[in-house]
């Protein structure tokens, strides 16, 4: 699976900012800053971009940060203590 810059994505679809933004419900400024690296994608706007894309937000090189965080961020399960379960 290559990556590829979300540009790089958008174009090969033959889709404009606007077509591409229309398309994941976001507005067309949002995916020209992030394209030209003024903004760094909230995880739902690259998970919407990319359903909107067809791909998996690992393939598109500006999303790889929300990838790699989301893949750190890992509940933390701790056991009650001092409290009984009647």
């Amino acid at each position: 699976m290559a990556t590829m810059t979300l540009r790089e994505a958008r174009t090969r679809q033959d889709l404009s900012q606007r077509g591409l933004a229309e398309r994941a419900g976001v507005a067309r400024v949002t995916v020209s800053h992030i394209e030209l690296g003024k903004s760094d994608p909230r995880p739902h706007t690259a998970r919407r971009l990319s359903a909107a894309l067809g791909v998996e937000p690992r393939q598109i090189a500006e999303f790889h940060p929300i990838v790699v965080a989301s893949q750190l961020r890992q509940p933390t399960i701790r056991p009650l203590m001092g409290r009984s379960g009647a």
